[in-house]
Parts: C-alpha cells; structure tokens; sequence
C-alpha cells in the first residue's frame, strides 16, 4: 500500500500539548453515559456521567437548518429513505422525528469542571456554518476554556484553528473503509493544515499508528476495562474515549 505520510512524528506538523488550558482527564464518557437507559446524546446521560464520576465526556454537534446546534451523531438513522440531512430539517422538525438536545440546554446545565469533547459532525469541506456559529456561541456565552474540538474532518478543524486557536484540537482518525474514509485521511496526510494536539484514534487500529507518540493518543471506543487499565499501566496512550467504563474502575 503507498503511504502518503509515514507517522514520523515533527513538532511542525503538532501544536504544543503546553497551550492545553486545563488538565486532560484519562477517561471521556462516550456520547455521555448511557449505557444503564438513557438516550446517546442527551442532558440526561451527560447528567449520568457526571454523577458516576466523569469529568470529560464527548458529544457529537450537528447544525439544523434553522442555525440551532443540536447533539446528534447519525444524520439518516431516524429519516426513512435516509436521505433528508439534519441540515435540512429544522430544530422543530427533527425533534419530532426524535428528542434531541440543543448544545445550549446542556451548557446550561452541565457543572462548570467538566471538560467537554465537541465532535464537529459536518462532512462539508466548503461549507463552515456549524464551526462560525458554534465559536460564536462559545464566546458569547465565555465558555471557551473548557472545551477541545475533534473532528474526522481535517477541514472542520483547520477552520477552528483558525478561528479560536487557544482551543485545543484532536483529529479523529480510523483504518475503518468507508466511502468518506480515504487514504488521505487514513494515513494523515492533512495533518499539517490542521496541527492537532491529540490524535483520536479508533482502538482496533492502535498498531497502524504506533509511531506517534504516546502522549498524543486517545483511543476510541474501548469498553473492557482490563485493557484500559493495561494501557494506562505501560503509558501506551493517554487517554480512553468509552461507553461503559467507569473512572473509579480504572
């Protein structure tokens, strides 16, 4: 297979892990905590998180036709011909296909300590309305300081980087084929225009991208805590991205 990059790791193609502004927790609550009842993506299960000792979670952002950011990580798993996008579906319409939350509801609610992962879900590479709106509602509401982007989009975030770039960026990254996943994005060769902090990377493919640094590694989603604990213990990553595992079990 030609590779594009071959993961040497030069301080020019990262940022600086010094310019993160707050303490990075080792464990992140996937899409909240969700796995004894409540809905992915939702107040309640970030609530849950919350209260079973997380200090990080992650959630996914979409933008509806009506500007309202709303947490939802599928844009065709509720449509029947799975073709109408939430981009196309105002806030009104979408919450009568399925509840959803707006960003502002949960940051709100949301205690002031815990650190927040914001997947940008926009597959655009023209089109940069959810990141504008979103850093706009950030900084007019003074939230910026506890916040990290990540994104499968190189683009999305190259776009942050510019805009807010005292926050900090985690490219998200698989091995998975899929007809959006190319090998452009499979082997970073766009990371330059983006200069994460982190890479995100799928668990299963920890050994493809053995050459970048520990330090820089968070891993998604890994569930069995035996493993977890294994890597934490020989510092093979940094942190952990999970739907089940609970911070006082590791």
């Amino acid at each position: 297979m030609i590779r594009f990059s071959n993961f040497e790791f030069k301080d020019k193609h990262w940022s600086p892990l010094s310019e993160v502004p707050f303490k990075m927790p080792l464990l992140q609550a996937h899409r909240g905590y969700w796995v004894e009842g409540e809905r992915q993506n939702s107040l309640l299960a970030f609530t849950a998180a919350y209260n079973v000792g997380f200090r990080m979670a992650e959630m996914d952002l979409r933008l509806t036709k009506d500007g309202q950011i709303v947490l939802f990580h599928d844009p065709g798993v509720y449509e029947v011909d799975h073709v109408t996008r939430v981009r196309n579906l105002t806030y009104e319409q979408l919450n009568s296909l399925v509840p959803v939350d707006t960003l502002d509801e949960v940051l709100k609610t949301l205690p002031k300590d815990m650190v927040l992962n914001l997947e940008l879900k926009n597959e655009s590479r023209v089109d940069f309305s959810l990141e504008e709106k979103l850093v706009a509602y950030l900084k007019k509401t003074k939230q910026t300081e506890r916040m990290i982007f990540s994104s499968f989009n190189p683009m999305s975030l190259m776009w942050m980087r510019k805009l807010v770039p005292e926050i900090p960026r985690a490219l998200l990254v698989t091995q998975e084929h899929e007809p959006w996943n190319s090998i452009l994005l499979r082997e970073l060769s766009l990371i330059n225009l983006v200069k994460p902090h982190y890479l995100n990377l799928r668990w299963e493919d920890m050994d493809h991208y053995r050459d970048i640094p520990a330090e820089r590694k968070v891993i998604w989603t890994l569930n069995d805590k035996n493993v977890a604990k294994t890597l934490l213990s020989r510092q093979k990553v940094f942190g952990i991205i999970s739907d089940s595992i609970k911070p006082n079990e590791l």
